[in-house]
């Protein structure tokens, strides 16, 4: 009645073969979902900040800092592209582990503003986050549409 001391030494070699195993690929998709999670998190703002400008009937603008890692939603009530006090809405962050890689939109440099019509003002563009590993790209079209891609 009971385990043999053989029989209990087999079956923690066992876990511990299973463990050698599994902790590696928890990792790795851990990682992967954090660099999703980025991206997912960049594609709601600029959904949000499009919605806010529709329903607002006022310009929004989303100020991308790739070095630091985060982002600005802001009302630009001078028109100057820079987030002054008083217009601003919301500002998000990369998480541990996830870098913003670059932010890169045609006509300024890191930014991009929708129209009281959810349009761009031109600027496509595409955010792009990566942990090493796996790399996505949130992309911006003119037409104000918004869209993740997997590299």
């Amino acid at each position: 009645a009971g385990f043999s001391m053989m029989e209990l030494v087999i079956s923690i070699a066992i876990i511990g073969i299973l463990m050698a195993i599994a902790v590696p690929n928890y990792i790795t998709h851990r990682n992967n979902q954090q660099v999703s999670r980025a991206a997912r998190e960049i594609y709601s703002t600029l959904q949000s900040a499009k919605m806010t400008a529709i329903r607002e009937n006022n310009p929004i603008n989303v100020l991308f800092a790739p070095g630091a890692g985060t982002y600005q939603v802001f009302r630009d009530t001078n028109a100057d592209n820079v987030v002054d006090a008083g217009e601003e809405i919301s500002t998000g962050q990369m998480p541990p582990g996830v870098t913003m890689q670059s932010a890169t939109f045609a006509g300024a440099a890191n930014a991009t503003r929708f129209t009281r019509l959810g349009l761009t003002t031109g600027e496509n563009g595409t955010v792009t986050v990566t942990n090493g590993n796996r790399t996505i790209d949130v992309v911006v079209n003119v037409a104000g549409g918004v869209r993740v891609e997997l590299q």
